[in-house]
């Protein structure tokens, strides 16, 4: 499956890498050896030797190797770095190269570090991040994921039901499922217009969930979907016969009032709406 993954991921970067219409910006002249004193090695002569140390680093060294590649970085570094994402041997490997991708994507705007990483190989990156949210299990490495996907890649919408995944799961770590949720709620702060139905499904199950970090989160979500629509209350809705006025209603409900739709079952009228503010036409 690693070998049927390592190919998938070679021919992305080559479709990648030979569609771009601009070149990238001009490498550094040559630089002398890097020192990383949180490294088994002090010092290394070059990028090669760089990425070779990289799979076993520690998380003390594998920020160092990271800023040593910044000026170093070419393409054939990128598409090592995201192999190594995808294909790693272990979870360490794996992390240790989206944590260098992202310290490359916040280089200086117009460096060729941010370039290769945002330009050059953006779609093949972000397909792994979400990827790596779908399907995998470590709290360390999903949480590099999510830090790409909710800072350099902001709003990733696709990735909306992988962070939904990383929320809901049991088995991870509080401050991930956390992470995960607000990492969620925040693309609900960048869609425009109204609530989106997948985001009011986030809010209403978040609220439920069995972790207080994602019912926080979920809430913080539901209060600022409920002051956006805020411009809805004291308006006149007309549907199904009647003529209702709504004024200042708790967020659940004030979601639900936005769709416009919502009844209980059996009920004669919507379970949100309050019988003396009800009147016939």
């Amino acid at each position: 499956m690693r070998k049927i993954l390592a190919l998938a991921t070679l021919c992305l970067l080559a479709t990648v890498s030979g569609g771009s219409a601009l070149s990238l910006a001009v490498a550094p002249a040559k630089l002398p050896p890097a020192r990383t004193p949180s490294c088994p090695a002090p010092m290394y002569a070059g990028a090669t030797e760089l990425l070779a140390a990289l799979p076993h680093a520690s998380y003390a060294c594998a920020e160092e190797l990271a800023i040593a590649l910044r000026p170093r970085a070419g393409p054939a570094e990128a598409d090592a770095l995201i192999v190594l994402a995808a294909t790693g041997h272990d979870t360490r490997a794996r992390r240790n190269a989206l944590r260098v991708l992202g310290r490359l994507a916040e280089s200086p705007r117009s460096s060729r570090a941010r370039e290769l990483v945002l330009r050059s190989h953006a779609a093949t990156l972000r397909d792994l991040l979400e990827r790596t949210l779908r399907e995998e299990h470590d709290n360390f490495l999903l949480q590099d994921a999510l830090w790409l996907l909710d800072s350099v890649f902001y709003p990733s919408q696709s990735a909306a039901p992988a962070m939904e995944r990383v929320a809901a799961g049991h088995g991870l770590a509080p401050a991930l499922r956390y992470r995960a949720a607000a990492a969620r709620a925040r693309l609900i702060y960048a869609r425009p217009g109204p609530l989106a139905p997948d985001d009011r499904d986030f809010i209403t199950g978040g609220l439920r969930s069995d972790d207080p970090g994602v019912r926080a989160a979920a809430a913080m979500a539901g209060d600022t979907a409920r002051r956006r629509l805020r411009v809805f209350a004291l308006a006149t809705w007309h549907f199904r016969g009647y003529a209702r006025t709504y004024y200042t209603y708790p967020v659940g409900a004030t979601l639900v009032v936005a769709q416009g739709h919502m009844h209980a079952p059996g009920a004669g009228q919507p379970w949100w709406l309050p019988a003396d503010q009800e009147r016939r036409t």
